[in-house]
């Protein structure tokens, strides 16, 4: 039973030291972006992926209004967090034009990207969507995923997404 108490004690622990860290990281957003995902529960998970769901390591689910986070192994939650929030950030500020110039931003780049980044180029196959979402967290982020980590890229990002 001591055990038990030992590892909801540090759950609880770990939880609250993420909710901090997740205050500071909604702090570094554009404020548009924040408000995005206003009034929405932030849940924190154990495990590697979502409990439940083996193939994720976040969620956002905008009916339920929440933003599940696992604890992956190859990234920290805050990349997963800013994964999550881009999500909305591209459906709700992206225009269409701007989602057509950053496809074609990742098309003109991909094959470069992969040469340098030759462990991750699997990472590197996802759809246009799943690209922007992984360099807006690498935009935000304290610890950048290097796979993202693109000049033009990155520049997309910081200067053409509405603030």
């Amino acid at each position: 039973m001591e055990n038990l108490f030992l590892s909801f004690k540090k759950f609880i622990e770990e939880d609250t030291h993420f909710m901090g860290d997740v205050k500071a990281t909604i702090a570094n957003i554009p404020k548009s972006h924040r408000d995005l995902i206003k009034n929405y529960k932030i849940k924190p998970e154990n495990g590697n992926t979502l409990k439940n769901d083996k193939e994720h390591v976040g969620e956002i689910d905008e009916k339920k209004r929440h933003i599940k986070v696992a604890s992956p192994w190859n990234y920290s939650r805050e990349t997963t967090f800013l994964h999550e929030v881009a999500h909305c950030v591209y459906k709700y500020m992206m225009t269409p034009k701007l989602k057509r110039e950053w496809k074609k931003l990742i098309k003109d780049t991909k094959t470069e990207q992969k040469k340098d980044k030759d462990k991750a180029k699997d990472s590197l196959d996802q759809n246009p969507e799943e690209i922007f979402c992984m360099v807006y967290s690498a935009v935000y982020s304290k610890h950048p995923h290097s796979t993202y980590d693109h000049d033009a890229w990155l520049n997309f990002i910081k200067t053409k997404v509405p603030k």
